[in-house]
């Protein structure tokens, strides 16, 4: 029961992070004819993601980054397919950080490593994260899943995690 909370709450963490990682506006870096572009990709990239097409959606994505590198939801999009569907955490961690990169203060991408790092039962690493998110700007979705990871978090604590 505790494990299926514990991927509940990552899923969680992870799931809408694209979608607002941090807002999906025009960063004012580079053309926006390129993050148009881009984001054109990345649109083709969840699909074929959705389509149970990884490898595809990968592809897509790393030519959305070449074309327009300073879109950090593009890095997180590339980092969840990586962590939920490849299963490969070095290369999520990787991606994830990358957007970290673009996007320091973002607290949805760092939400999104969180949920990385709660799979690989990162305890003190998801919390120190946590922590440094708590400093940011955010919104009552990311105080909503602050809250979820902190109780997860809490919960490992109490259980000698």
């Amino acid at each position: 029961m505790k494990r299926l909370v514990l991927m509940m709450v990552v899923m969680v963490a992870c799931g809408n992070v694209a979608a607002d990682a941090c807002n999906g506006e025009f960063p004012k870096k580079g053309s926006l004819q390129s993050f148009t572009k881009a984001a054109r990709l990345s649109d083709e990239a969840i699909s074929l993601n959705s389509s149970k097409q990884p490898d595809r959606a990968i592809a897509k994505l790393i030519e959305a980054i070449r074309i327009y590198p300073y879109d950090a939801a593009l890095y997180t999009n590339l980092a969840l397919v990586f962590e939920n569907d490849k299963r490969d955490f070095a290369a999520a961690r990787k991606w994830f950080n990358s957007g970290i990169q673009q996007e320091p203060r973002c607290a949805s991408i760092r939400l999104g490593l969180i949920g990385l790092l709660l799979e690989e039962k990162k305890f003190s690493e998801a919390r120190r994260t946590l922590n440094l998110v708590k400093g940011f700007d955010l919104t009552q979705e990311d105080r909503q899943e602050i809250a979820k990871v902190s109780k997860v978090l809490d919960d490992n604590n109490s259980h000698g995690k």
